[in-house]
């Protein structure tokens, strides 16, 4: 299920996959487009793309900075619980706020 949920999201958002499906099990990382201003965020604070997800929508869904300069990244995990259906819905979203 998660190289599935990985695709719809890399398709939703016209991203490239950063890693090859035999590299994918429970849990997938996603390269963001950065935005300009990179916010200052604190060790306990979030990014306001993740904060807004889950405010606005419900999603759960961890968004950070890594690397130099900063990539802003998203992490997957794919269980039992989630359906396609789920992960369509995040895509729908994240498109809309990206």
């Amino acid at each position: 299920m998660c190289p599935e949920a990985r695709d719809i999201l890399c398709n939703a958002l016209q991203i490239e996959k950063p890693v090859p499906d035999p590299m994918i099990a429970s849990l997938a990382t996603l390269v963001l487009p950065t935005p300009e201003k990179v916010p200052v965020i604190s060790y306990k604070g979030t990014d306001p793309l993740q904060e807004r997800l889950f405010q606005e929508y419900g999603i759960e869904v961890p968004v950070w900075y890594w690397g130099d300069p900063p990539q802003r990244l998203l992490r997957i995990s794919a269980q039992l619980y989630n359906s396609v259906e789920q992960y369509r819905y995040l895509a729908e979203k994240l498109a809309a706020l990206l």
